[in-house]
């Protein structure tokens, strides 16, 4: 990881405060998000994993909009070159789904509640009240066993 990777992730990671590895479920959920998203694929392919039409990158499938949104509070670049660099690193991509969860469903990330948590990822902000989330929650749940 390159210093100003660095600095990104450890910005992030100091932006979502406690809810940073404190809680295994949460672990364990972006254990098995990874494993929907880019299950079967070694830790290089994930880097380079590119979903949903190009829209998407990295072991968690971010859109350049979701990393955007998710590190907007934050005094960082936001180039695609910033980017394409965090989403292929698994711990900072890690950090930048921990804060798009903190700004969007901070309850849901205290409380530990993978199933809101991860139709956000997956839908967005109001993705826990849309109903084309819930097969991506099923395939989550499944990895979570």
């Amino acid at each position: 990881m390159n210093r100003r990777t660095w600095v990104l992730a450890f910005v992030l990671g100091f932006a979502i405060g406690n809810a940073n590895g404190a809680d295994q479920r949460i672990e364990r959920l972006l254990d098995s998000i990874e494993d929907v998203e880019t299950g079967g694929m070694t830790d290089e392919q994930k880097k380079n994993a590119v979903g949903d039409g190009g829209k998407s990158r990295g072991p968690y499938q971010i859109s350049y909009a979701y990393y955007l949104d998710a590190t907007r509070s934050v005094d960082v670049t936001n180039s695609w070159a910033d980017y394409s660099r965090v989403v292929a690193q698994k711990r900072a991509s890690r950090q930048v789904v921990l804060s798009y969860w903190r700004k969007y469903a901070l309850s849901a990330l205290q409380k530990g509640d993978a199933k809101i948590l991860c139709r956000v990822h997956n839908g967005g902000p109001r993705g826990h009240r849309k109903a084309s989330t819930n097969a991506y929650w099923k395939k989550v749940k499944a990895s979570l066993r």
